[in-house]
């Protein structure tokens, strides 16, 4: 008796526990709560962690860089022993230049903090950009593929009749196998996003975002035509990795105009008068030739012209591959609208609605025309999906992405990701 209670409670444990582990296992993410996850990508994090690091540990160039102890005899006769303190030091130029170094540091790595970031919110558009294209086509070809079948289903039942063509039904058979064929490389392509999604957050197997949720095409153009352009964050990188040689370079050029190589005191020697031969003052000045320094300070300058050849190079290419999306994406709405527009006013609409009027239709034509319109709004959606890519590449060059505070570009009500 005892041992059947035990295992009653027992199996009730494991029927409490089960559905809970399935429930976490198929837990699903909105597209804005997959967008928040960018924040914890390891090279983000990696990132935060060498900033908070260089901000804690103290980088102040001392007074005093070095101070030396030295002893010496005289004949090794110990009443004539030598005592000398013998120290460097930076100077207060130095020390300035050290300091700004380093907040130059630091706010490189603020930045490098960003961009890293960036790329993480961009993969995570992809996704769902591919994850949206993917749900969609899935959805067209099977309505398309539930038409095809139905189509066979009644060519099959005409074998026999005297207008039955055998050619009909063959090629019917071959569009039916196509389309499943088509179907199963969707499914194919959403299966490997699902192990994508893994890399991202742990135990989510699915993203669950409504299709009217996110910007409609003509929304996207109008989004992308009101944007005020601001600061591309690789540019503003480029430029603080220039700033900072500036500042390395001053370091460089700070310690060769410190004229003082180094100050000692020395006490001791032959026992005469105090303060004469028992106490000396020494200082050791630094000729002014530039030497090795000179060749580190031209390396410096020639670092710092790249990075700002770079920079413009890199700020004409920006907006030259902003204008060629902007343009694409207004060509593609373009040509949207001419589809949308000849499907209309197409013969194969207007026939197909007249014969469903009709008392006797044949159920061939019928299929046959709703094929012909399915194909077409097929074709315009395709259009959809690409401005949709184009929008997200635009995000990149555009730096729309990382306006703060950060936002879900992809939704209407533009929810807010995190406010840093």
């Amino acid at each position: 008796m005892n041992f059947n209670k035990q295992l009653f409670i027992l199996f009730l444990n494991i029927g409490c526990i089960f559905p809970s582990t399935l429930l976490q296992s198929q837990r699903s993410l909105t597209a804005t709560e997959l967008l928040t996850t960018a924040n914890n990508e390891s090279t983000v994090q990696l990132s935060s962690s060498k900033i908070q690091y260089l901000s804690n540990a103290d980088h102040t160039l001392p007074i005093i860089e070095e101070l030396e102890f030295r002893t010496e005899t005289n004949d090794f006769d110990w009443k004539e022993q030598e005592y000398t303190l013998r120290t460097q030091l930076n100077t207060k130029r130095e020390r300035n230049a050290q300091k700004q170094f380093h907040q130059a540091n630091i706010t490189l790595h603020n930045i490098e903090q960003e961009v890293a970031l960036k790329e993480a919110l961009l993969q995570r558009y992809d996704w769902l950009a591919d994850w949206l294209t993917v749900q969609n086509a899935i959805k067209s070809n099977e309505r398309l593929l539930a038409l095809c079948q139905d189509k066979l289903a009644v060519l099959k039942k005409t074998v026999g009749d005297t207008n039955f063509k055998i050619k009909d039904l063959i090629r019917a058979e071959e569009e039916v196998l196509e389309i499943e064929h088509e179907l199963n490389k969707w499914n194919d392509r959403k299966a490997r996003l699902r192990s994508e999604l893994a890399t991202y957050t742990k135990n989510i197997s699915t993203v669950q975002v409504n299709i009217d949720d996110i910007l409609t095409t003509p929304e996207l153009i109008t989004l992308v035509e009101k944007h005020e352009n601001s600061q591309h964050i690789a540019l503003t990188r480029k430029q603080q990795r220039a700033e900072l040689i500036n500042k390395e370079y001053e370091v460089e050029l700070s310690g060769i105009s410190n004229p003082i190589n180094y100050a000692q005191v020395k006490v001791g020697g032959r026992n005469n008068e105090l303060f004469r031969e028992w106490v000396s003052v020494g200082v050791g000045l630094k000729l002014p030739f530039k030497g090795d320094n000179k060749l580190d300070l031209n390396e410096l300058e020639l670092d710092k012209i790249e990075e700002l050849g770079e920079l413009d190079i890199l700020k004409k290419q920006l907006e030259e591959d902003e204008r060629q999306l902007v343009e694409r994406m207004r060509q593609l709405l373009q040509e949207k609208i001419f589809l949308k527009n000849q499907l209309d006013n197409s013969q194969a609409k207007y026939t197909l609605n007249q014969l469903l009027k009709s008392e006797t239709p044949d159920p061939i034509d019928i299929l046959d025309l709703q094929e012909i319109v399915l194909k077409r709004e097929i074709a315009i959606e395709k259009i959809d999906f690409e401005i949709l890519e184009l929008y997200i590449e635009w995000l990149d060059v555009s730096d729309k992405v990382m306006e703060k505070p950060l936002r879900n570009h992809l939704a209407k009500n533009q929810e807010v990701l995190f406010n840093n």
